[in-house]
Parts: structure tokens; sequence; C-alpha cells
């Protein structure tokens, strides 16, 4: 029974050894031995300045964007798809109100 706390306390004091071994070679790489750990802890921190994600583009960009998009197949099938919906849904309403 002793051997086995001895065995246990030896990989403990080994594991802290290592523990410690690894949070010096973070410390060095990255420069700050007491902000290494400071840095996870503080990291839900509130942004307050956000960037665009996209450079802002002049209105004549934009119109190009949107009517190449107009232009697309999926977008002329897409609007197809929605103007059979709709006629649908008017001949119904019609045949249900008249």
């Amino acid at each position: 029974m002793k051997l086995k706390a001895d065995a246990k306390s030896k990989t403990s004091s080994e594991m802290c050894e290592k523990k410690s071994q690894i949070k010096e070679t973070l410390s060095k790489q990255t420069g700050d031995e007491e902000k290494s750990g400071s840095k996870i802890l503080n990291s839900d921190e509130k942004h307050t300045s956000y960037e665009p994600m996209t450079s802002p583009k002049s209105e004549k960009e934009e119109e190009n964007l949107e009517a190449k998009i107009l232009r697309s197949p999926d977008t002329k099938l897409f609007n197809q798809l929605g103007e059979e919906r709709s006629m649908k849904l008017k001949t119904n309403l019609s045949n249900l109100f008249a």
C-alpha cells in the first residue's frame, strides 16, 4: 500500500514539474511570463470597434453586382418558380372566395 502511495506521489510531482516546464516554454514563446496565463483569462473582453468584412463599394459597383446577380440563371429560375407559386396561390384564393 505504501508503495502505491509513493508511486502516486511521484507521478503527481512529475506532472507538476511537466506543467511548470510547459508554462515556462509558453512564457518564453510569448515573451511575457505573467501575461501568458492572463491572455486566456481575459479572452472574453468585448471589442467595440468593428471593421466591415468587405471594403465599401461605390454605388456603381453595387449596381453592377446586383445586375450580375439578377442575370444569373439561378436567379432567373428562382424568380420563375416564385412567379409560378404566386400564380397558384392567386388561383387557389380566387377559387376559394368565388
